[in-house]
């Protein structure tokens, strides 16, 4: 099995996720017997996650091997559906054929044997997900192939959609206010405690809310008191930009707290660096209160009680930069705010 994901990461999304079926565990022993590289069952079920939440109908995998992951795919699927495996090993393929027959799947799935870039171009798109299993500098390749209709497939829009997607698996669980919640009255210092008190009692859970402390809604920033130019600039309008709306002028999504005291620079225009000073501000513009030192100290402490175990994440070896490779635009802008959406 390839250890995409941390020991603690696999064991939760093992006890949350979907679990496999004896075709699956059987699947499971055929790639450890055989010194086959694949997902493994908590990424496998991630996948089924994700293709059910996206109410996806089609998707195509550029590599399919014996085809563990399209099993999981299929899963997910309607009886309408249609999973398209991909494989250059005609042997593999078959046995992919096989397995996928054995849990009921095969009605649909299409089983094509070639170059995965060769046999899209034989479907209409579009697909809801693609799976790019592939030779890493065949990567814009795919992309072309699985946005057909789009000129520049390799746009920023796309890259983030494969982003978003990978930092779905960066999970940063146990963090010692989810051990307090679980009961351990120990995890918390007295000190984090009493900032933990000071978080709900001064109203910062009103917009810092939910399992992730925030990241749910968007509110404006500058509720009592105008930010300073430098941590606000006027120019910046924030959700107003995207939706013309006056009620949303100066709005901003408030950040999840979690990990807050590992991701400086604070705000959208990263000028605050320490975390000190962040909950200043914030109790001065947000709340209208002038927090005492002491308060800061406790609140500060508070939000290093959100820091969660942090994934191991393998940096994976990139093609090499060519003429063709895209390059960054420094001369690109912000959108008019002021123009017609």
């Amino acid at each position: 099995m390839i250890d995409v994901l941390p020991d603690h990461t696999d064991a939760y999304l093992q006890a949350v996720g979907p679990q496999p079926d004896d075709v699956l565990v059987e699947m499971d022993e055929y790639a450890e017997e055989h010194g086959f590289p694949h997902v493994g069952p908590a990424l496998g079920g991630w996948l089924q996650l994700l293709t059910g939440m996206v109410d996806a109908e089609r998707v195509f995998e550029f590599g399919s091997g014996y085809g563990y992951s399209a099993y999981w795919f299929a899963r997910a699927l309607d009886d309408d559906g249609q999973i398209v495996l991909t494989e250059i090993d005609e042997d593999e393929l078959a046995l992919g054929r096989e397995f996928l027959a054995r849990g009921g799947h095969e009605s649909i799935a299409r089983f094509e044997h070639g170059d995965a870039l060769d046999v899209v171009e034989r479907y209409d798109g579009p697909f809801d997900v693609v799976l790019i299993d592939h030779q890493k500098h065949r990567y814009v390749d795919a992309f072309e192939a699985a946005y057909p209709d789009q000129a520049e497939p390799v746009t920023f829009e796309n890259v983030a959609l494969a982003i978003e997607v990978f930092e779905s698996t960066l999970l940063t669980p146990d963090a010692p206010l989810d051990r307090f919640l679980r009961g351990d009255a120990d995890a918390l210092t007295e000190t984090q405690k009493e900032g933990l008190h000071l978080f709900a009692e001064r109203g910062c859970a009103a917009c810092h809310r939910g399992i992730n402390l925030g990241g749910h809604g968007y509110y404006p920033f500058g509720v009592v008191e105008r930010p300073d130019a430098f941590v606000r600039p006027e120019d910046d309008l924030g959700r107003y930009t995207v939706t013309h709306v006056e009620a949303d002028r100066y709005a901003f999504k408030s950040p999840t707290l979690r990990n807050v005291a590992l991701t400086p620079p604070y705000f959208h225009s990263g000028t605050v660096w320490s975390l000190e000073d962040a909950v200043r501000l914030m109790g001065d513009v947000q709340l209208g209160s002038e927090l005492t030192e002491d308060e800061v100290d406790k609140l500060t402490a508070f939000m290093h009680a959100l820091t969660g175990e942090q994934p191991e994440v393998t940096v994976p070896v990139l093609p090499d930069i060519t003429d063709a490779t895209p390059r960054p635009d420094p001369a690109a802008t912000l959108p008019d705010p002021d123009a017609a959406p």
